[in-house]
């Protein structure tokens, strides 16, 4: 199986600390445009993910899980509030 890319090592930012608080916003932004590209790239299938999974919960049936561990599990817990409770699983490591 290969590695997600959001787990694999930036090799941009192997040195952020040794760089200057300039460097370093630069880097940030300079990545964050890697992920509009991303997005930009793919904002149809992106939008044709979003109608297949409204329709399957108008139609019922559809279920939403949600997993997470530490803040990314308590970020999903929070955005959970928004979902009905009967098609909704969270799964959360450690406190919640």
């Amino acid at each position: 199986m290969e590695t997600p890319v959001t787990e694999s090592v930036n090799n941009n930012s192997l040195t952020i600390d040794e760089m200057s608080s300039l460097d370093i916003v630069n880097l940030m932004h300079q990545e964050d445009q890697t992920i509009q590209k991303a997005i930009q790239d793919n904002i149809e299938k992106i939008a044709e993910a979003i109608d297949l999974i409204v329709n399957k919960w108008k139609i019922g049936g559809g279920r939403v899980f949600i997993v997470g561990a530490g803040t990314s599990g308590r970020i999903g817990i929070l955005d959970s509030v928004e979902l009905p409770l009967h098609s909704l699983l969270i799964l959360n490591a450690g406190k919640a």
